[in-house]
């Protein structure tokens, strides 16, 4: 029991120090946007050696995201799946992730938005929507309205996370 407090408490704290992107019940757009083969691959984010995502090709428009965290108490990885697609908002590439490992019983799943900047076939930036924002949408063209009238604000994106290709598909 005491493992369990620490480790809740632990997410907590892990949460409000990196933040939450902005959830949405509705994606910025349809998958409507090809594939970025340069995309697919197996991605380490900023200095994290253990934990890794490995993004795969669903489909035409839609990515596959499996990620996989290291448990230190385990030993082993536990994984997370992920549904993505990328819309383009005033030449900018938003990317809407759902998380498919969600129980469905749990209620609502949202759409975590995120701006997307890709430096290189081996390199790529996420900026989430910040989690600050309180309007809520029913429609992708609404979402999509809003965010191009306010991404040149400054509070507009949390703190930006890199990613790195470790190997291709």
């Amino acid at each position: 029991m005491k493992i369990l407090t620490k480790s809740i408490l632990l997410l907590i704290a892990l949460f409000m120090l990196t933040g939450c992107p902005y959830q949405s019940a509705v994606p910025v757009g349809d998958p409507e946007q090809k594939l970025m083969k340069s995309l697919l691959g197996k991605w380490q984010k900023g200095e994290e050696d253990n934990n890794f995502y490995v993004v795969d090709k669903l489909g035409k428009y839609q990515y596959q995201i499996e990620e996989s965290i290291f448990n230190n108490e385990l030993q082993d990885f536990e994984k997370a799946y992920y549904q993505g697609h990328i819309t383009e908002v005033k030449g900018e590439k938003f990317l809407s992730i759902i998380n498919q490992t969600l129980d469905e019983n749990a209620g609502q799943n949202y759409f975590s938005i995120y701006k997307l900047e890709i430096n290189s076939d081996s390199e790529f930036v996420l900026f989430p929507v910040s989690n600050y924002i309180r309007e809520n949408f029913d429609e992708s063209t609404m979402l999509k309205e809003f965010i191009a009238q306010n991404m040149h604000l400054s509070f507009f994106f949390g703190e930006e996370e890199t990613y790195r290709k470790i190997s291709n598909p």
